[in-house]
């Protein structure tokens, strides 16, 4: 048969325009490239500095690498020693650590639960393997009780022992702890419960995804601050950090300046300090789902940066739950909205 001819690459022009229609930044791209090549240099300090910090309390024993990546990359090896052996013990974990949670959010009055839990965990179809599939499926809004589909991604069941391994070295313990306060609670799950639940049901069907993903983003920061997770949690939130500022570079380069898969790996792996699976996942897409690769990044930058700019406007009468809650009043709109609502609007 046929096969397509045509290059996935959207140039420069036409990449600027679907970037700009789809995240609503109108900061030209090239600026955007620039804060993330900038940004990927002061993260992989930031990690350093951090590892450095935590090396006595992960590595007693041994003295840490005098170089900054090889340091890195020994304490990110480190990560994926502790993981699940197989997809029913790695099921098994993100359902443990929905409980823990739901308490420790409770515990500590931190934001508004949807009640009931309407949340059903489970691996993804095995139809669905071999795609970028693992995540949140919400409810919607015409039907917001319904359950919340939580996927996770599995290897295929013709996996290698090899490809089993890697694909569990990479989901790792560490990175299930960091990444469940995004994507459940109080990240995706809450997040687009509520959306569904908003009268004006169009915001929940057109969700803006740079306060999507924004939100998730700052959910894992936030909750490391707050206690949920040690050293070894952190780092993986840092190394996750990596891989969002390298997917924003990544996505501006492959369209806008042919970027070549191999030459993506390499920035992904030397450059972000990434594993083979997650390189070739961003790879696949930037070419097939263009610029959402830089809603992590973008979202994180606006929600952060709100945060910030609210507790200083608010000083000592900042309030942790009511500025979380405010952060799902308008539904998932863009994070300019809340901006305005919480400081240009006399803070309501």
């Amino acid at each position: 048969g046929r096969r397509a001819a045509g290059d996935p690459r959207l140039g420069a022009e036409l990449y600027a325009e679907r970037f700009r229609l789809v995240t609503g930044v109108t900061t030209p791209v090239a600026e955007v490239l620039a804060q993330a090549e900038s940004a990927l240099a002061a993260k992989r300090a930031e990690t350093a500095a951090y590892g450095r910090q935590a090396w006595p309390r992960i590595f007693p024993e041994r003295p840490p690498p005098a170089e900054d990546v090889a340091l890195i990359r020994t304490l990110f090896a480190r990560l994926s020693e502790d993981r699940a052996a197989d997809t029913g013990g790695f099921v098994a974990q993100y359902r443990r650590l929905i409980d823990e949670l739901v308490d420790f959010v409770t515990e500590r009055s931190l934001i508004t639960l949807p009640l009931p839990l309407t949340l059903h965990t489970d691996r993804s179809p095995p139809y669905f393997v071999g795609q970028s599939v693992g995540g949140v499926y919400p409810a919607g809004p015409y039907a917001p009780e319904a359950d919340t589909l939580f996927f996770l991604p599995a290897p295929p069941e013709d996996a290698t022992a090899e490809q089993r391994e890697a694909f569990f070295r990479d989901f790792n313990d560490h990175f299930n702890r960091m990444i469940a306060p995004h994507e459940l609670i109080p990240g995706h799950y809450l997040q687009l419960k509520l959306a569904a639940r908003h009268p004006r049901k169009v915001r929940a069907l057109f969700a803006d995804g740079v306060y999507v993903e924004g939100w998730g983003t700052f959910c894992e920061r936030l909750l490391l601050d707050l206690g949920w997770g040690g050293p070894l949690d952190r780092l993986a939130h840092l190394k996750k950090q990596l891989e969002n500022v390298a997917r924003t570079i990544v996505d501006v380069r492959v369209h806008r300046d042919g970027m070549s898969r191999d030459e993506v790996l390499r920035l992904v792996r030397e450059e972000a300090l990434q594993d083979e699976q997650f390189a070739a996942n961003m790879w696949i897409r930037a070419i097939t789902s263009t610029p959402q690769l830089t809603t992590y990044f973008l979202g994180y930058q606006q929600v952060w940066s709100l945060y910030e700019d609210v507790r200083a406007a608010r000083g000592d009468a900042f309030d942790l739950r009511s500025f979380l809650d405010g952060m799902m009043a308008l539904g998932p709109v863009p994070v300019r909205h809340y901006r305005a609502r919480m400081l240009e609007e006399g803070g309501r």
